[in-house]
């Protein structure tokens, strides 16, 4: 009997990790930007505050959002039940929830949950979450609001991707009740985040495609996913709230420009963001890409990708570690446009081979995926915020896991997973130590909120936070930030708040 539970437990290993990392990691959490608000369940604006919580007045104002801030109606009801008691339950939930994400990226790719063997996929795929780039780690993963508006969304995605990934292998679901839940789970996600809907409507147009293309038929049931997550899809963009942020004095200028003109400035920035931020995926991806695109053809040429892939981050080396001569060519827009044509066709070429070779269209739709959603950030004003980079990497990790599992030779395995894991083991002990200080001072402002509670005004000292990178947030990145701060702790508006 032990010896049966041991070997179910054993492939889980991983995934029991990923929930242990991910809760001591959590509990170093305090809240950050729009987390305030939300607990405090306000709006922006200050004529809710006073008001006592109920779901209608939840729903009331976030009613006012959608005219007036954002589409994303259900996010923000979620994400104000969630804090309007605090962060603790957050703490609790959010390992649950990336512990579950694991799962379903896992289940996505293989159809199964793990068993005996899988040890190293698991390994490989925990490994990536504790490597995701802090500046967007910080704002998505460990970051209460960020996680509901760009982390869970892709939870559901993934839920998605489960279901149709049964019916390729013959287990789809035959009861009306999980079908149904799944059609309104199409819905939310197409109203979710401006992203995430896209990638909704995406993965539905993909796949009905890929079973017309081989059945040669369609049936309703799949249209009505579509009709389902389209709906939502014009819930969340026919918002007001959307065109008033569109149209905002603050990107007048961007959106005075033509296209081109546009695209002269988001498009480097965007490849930026495969260089900076999303480094490990995107070499990951392309050096895989390739050794496998050479295990099935045997053929040399395929392994000048990684050559090529590396060459930015190569460049980005200072000279004797002391100057980098070549930091104005990586600013250069027109070798960064050029970098990321190159890699775009690289990635898109070598999938769409592997794909037709493998008879397995996941090899395609998941480095798409990975691709496009990236690229869909070029018709954004602003590429600063590095949330917005996060759903691109669930399809990356499912991209590499998906390649990884293709490999015939054990000892790349072997090297590719000593390799992550040291490398995640190093970077979370880095994390840890960064956010265990950064707790510390979380800890030091409310004991001094407390202390000066009947404050009417004057100025109130806080000490700043150690490593503003490893925080969502401080409190005076914006002036929302700070009122927030002020309400949630009940600080008389009329303190000025100093961080010293």
């Amino acid at each position: 009997m032990i010896k049966n539970r041991m070997k179910w437990l054993i492939p889980h290993i991983p995934f029991v990790m990923l929930f242990l990392g991910m809760f001591l990691l959590d509990q170093k959490i305090f809240m950050y930007g729009d987390d305030y608000r939300y607990a405090t369940y306000f709006s922006l604006y200050p004529h809710f505050n006073g008001h006592d919580f109920s779901i209608y007045q939840v729903i009331y104002n976030q009613i006012y959002d959608y005219y007036h801030v954002n589409g994303r109606f259900f996010t923000n009801i979620f994400s104000i039940l969630m804090l309007v008691k605090g962060i603790n339950i957050w703490r609790v939930f959010n390992p649950f929830i990336l512990t579950l994400f694991g799962y379903l990226i896992f289940y996505s790719v293989f159809v199964r949950l793990p068993k005996r063997g899988d040890e190293s996929a698991g390994f490989v795929l925990i490994s990536m979450f504790f490597l995701v780039h802090l500046y967007i780690a910080r704002q998505t993963l460990y970051y209460a609001v960020g996680s509901f508006n760009y982390v869970y969304p892709m939870v559901g995605l993934f839920l998605l991707v489960v279901y149709f990934r049964r019916i390729d292998y013959g287990k789809a679901f035959q009861h009306r009740i999980p079908v149904c839940i799944f059609l309104v789970l199409a819905f939310f996600l197409g109203w979710s985040q401006e992203q995430i809907a896209l990638l909704t409507l995406g993965l539905l147009l993909f796949w009905i495609g890929k079973e017309w293309f081989y059945q040669q038929k369609m049936q309703p049931i799949y249209l009505s996913f579509l009709l389902f997550g389209f709906v939502g899809f014009l819930g969340l963009f026919l918002s007001p709230g959307v065109n008033a942020r569109a149209s905002s004095s603050a990107i007048a200028f961007y959106n005075q420009l033509s296209l081109f003109g546009k695209l002269k400035i988001t498009f480097p920035a965007m490849v930026r963001f495969f260089i900076d931020q999303q480094a490990i995926f995107t070499i990951l991806l392309v050096i895989l890409l390739s050794i496998l695109c050479y295990q099935v053809t045997s053929k040399w040429y395929w392994l000048i990708s990684g050559p090529i892939v590396l060459l930015p981050y190569t460049f980005d080396i200072p000279l004797f570690g002391q100057s980098n001569i070549f930091h104005s060519l990586l600013m250069n827009r027109i070798y960064l446009s050029l970098y990321g044509l190159i890699l775009i066709f690289i990635i898109i070429a070598m999938s769409g081979y592997l794909a037709i070779q493998m008879k397995n269209y996941l090899f395609l739709m998941f480095p798409l995926g990975f691709l496009l959603i990236n690229i869909a950030t070029i018709f954004t004003p602003s590429m600063t915020g590095g949330r917005i980079a996060f759903p691109a990497i669930p399809l990356a990790m499912a991209s590499i896991i998906l390649l990884f599992g293709a490999l015939k030779k054990p000892i790349i395995q072997i090297q590719l997973v000593l390799f992550l894991v040291s490398s995640a083991l190093f970077n979370y002990y880095y994390l840890y130590t960064q956010y265990h200080m950064n707790a510390a001072i979380h800890k030091k402002r409310q004991i001094i909120v407390g202390e000066h509670a009947k404050m009417k005004q004057d100025v109130l000292v806080l000490p700043r936070l150690i490593n503003r990178g490893a925080a969502g947030y401080e409190l005076d990145d914006q002036e929302y930030v700070i009122r927030g701060f002020k309400d949630y702790y009940h600080i008389n508006q009329n303190v000025i708040i100093h961080l010293k």
